[in-house]
């Protein structure tokens, strides 16, 4: 029986609120640029306001994993939808014009930034709290959010889809999908794990309007042609989902709210280089931007091995977790923020980290050897499974034979130094081997002549 996990979604939200009409301000930005709101709505853009202040952890981190994003795909140099404002309250003392152009700039904020005198000075756009964003369309109709959490890249997006003219009542959104299940020998197996929340779920204190009481189907294709559809389906007890139903088979018991469902499919069997794709049939959903999501297959085998057993995973953000499976599959842990573990050598393991795109990452055994590392935003909300080998696992690739393709040597920094031993000067140094079974090998040697 496959298990379902219903996630209770955690918001750092203040408050929303719908509007009928947005009211015109005129505000003056550091280069000294004069922008009116209605000259911008007038020429069909959406607009943002960005109202936060520097000591507001909620702040940067809009501003850095959702701002950035949103200025990069819809501001001028993207498709040119948007117009985005950020607006230094200044809460504590008052922010001289040089400080906030230092602090905006290390965090990467490239849309105009206006300094306001002292606490927010636009009685047209109040706060309740911090950072409060609002996203106001070409018509004049505004929407306000407030905080920062998991999903707010998603909810500002949709928004924007909506200024756009797209209906997204009812919409629901595949968010990620893992990897291959078994990607360290020739055997892949694919049962993808997928996400689908419903956007009602966005608003002011995550209140559901309905909840995903219907049924509805995900077709998975290969390569451009379909393999198959798997049915979804919700049965109600009473007032809530007590059971969920994948292809007739039960998988799962609940009584908590299903406004976002964390489930696994029933496993096919792909190859190497496939592409497959995964579309998401909800009835009443009348916007597709967001039902889709696609997962490429290795091209070939080339799963990094490490002599040792203990990892460390270093993050810049508190709101990264991650999962590790063995190689049946199973979960034997998860976590969250930088932490050490241990692994059992012999093994080929998996690990899948969720909220990746909050977060710098970096995840290396005990010589300081990286087995993965990315910045915030490189990859998704849940990225796919990352394999690697603990220990010497060689005994997994029987079946090959095992021959020596590179060997090539690291300084105590990390940094490749030779691929000859006989050119390397007097000192320590890393061995790095790789064999055709897609495995490496290292160990630390002293050149003394």
């Amino acid at each position: 029986m496959k298990k379902l996990l219903l996630i209770a979604i955690s918001f750092f939200v203040i408050n929303t609120t719908f509007a009928q009409t947005a009211q015109n301000i005129s505000f003056t930005d550091l280069d000294g640029v004069t922008h009116d709101l209605y000259s911008y709505l007038d020429s069909g853009y959406t607009v943002i306001l960005d109202f936060s202040y520097q000591y507001c952890g909620p702040c940067h981190d809009w501003s850095v994993n959702v701002g950035h994003n949103l200025w990069e795909s819809y501001g001028p140099e993207g498709d040119n939808s948007l117009r985005m404002f950020f607006f230094d309250v200044s809460l504590s003392i008052l922010e001289s014009d040089a400080n906030v152009a230092a602090y905006t700039q290390d965090w990467g904020i490239e849309c105009p930034v206006i300094n306001l005198d002292g606490y927010n000075t636009i009685p047209e756009y109040p706060e309740d709290g911090y950072p409060t964003i609002y996203v106001i369309c070409p018509n004049r109709s505004i929407y306000q959010d407030g905080g920062y959490g998991v999903y707010s890249m998603l909810e500002v997006s949709t928004r924007l889809s909506a200024c756009q003219g797209a209906d997204i009542d009812g919409d629901v959104a595949i968010l990620s999908a893992s990897s291959a299940d078994f990607l360290c020998d020739s055997r892949i197996n694919y049962a993808p794990e997928i996400h689908v929340c419903q956007t009602d779920v966005f608003g002011g204190m995550g209140l559901i309007q309905g909840g995903m009481d219907q049924d509805f189907n995900v077709e998975v294709i290969i390569n451009q042609s379909v393999l198959d559809t798997f049915l979804v389906e919700y049965i109600n007890l009473g007032d809530s989902v007590d059971f969920i139903v994948i292809n007739g088979d039960t998988v799962e018991t609940s009584n908590d709210p299903p406004f976002e469902i964390e489930t696994v499919l029933p496993e096919f069997e792909v190859n190497l280089g496939d592409e497959i794709t995964l579309v998401l049939h909800y009835p009443g959903d009348n916007f597709n931007g967001n039902d889709s999501i696609t997962v490429s297959i290795p091209l070939e085998l080339n799963t990094p091995s490490s002599i040792d057993t203990m990892f460390s995973i270093e993050a810049s953000s508190e709101h990264l977790s991650y999962k590790i499976y063995n190689p049946d599959g199973e979960l034997i842990l998860y976590n969250s923020e930088s932490s050490t573990f241990n692994l059992s050598p012999g093994s080929c393991y998996s690990i899948e980290f969720i909220n990746p795109h909050l977060s710098d990452v970096t995840f290396k055994d005990l010589s300081e050897i990286e087995m993965l590392s990315f910045e915030a935003g490189e990859v998704q909300m849940q990225m796919p499974r990352f394999y690697f080998n603990v220990g010497n696992s060689t005994s997994i690739f029987t079946h090959h034979q095992t021959k020596v393709t590179e060997t090539y040597y690291l300084n105590l920094l990390g940094k490749k130094v030779s691929n000859s031993l006989s050119e390397l000067p007097k000192g320590i140094y890393i061995e790095i081997k790789h064999y055709n079974t897609g495995n490496f090998e290292q160990r630390k040697l002293f050149k003394i002549e």
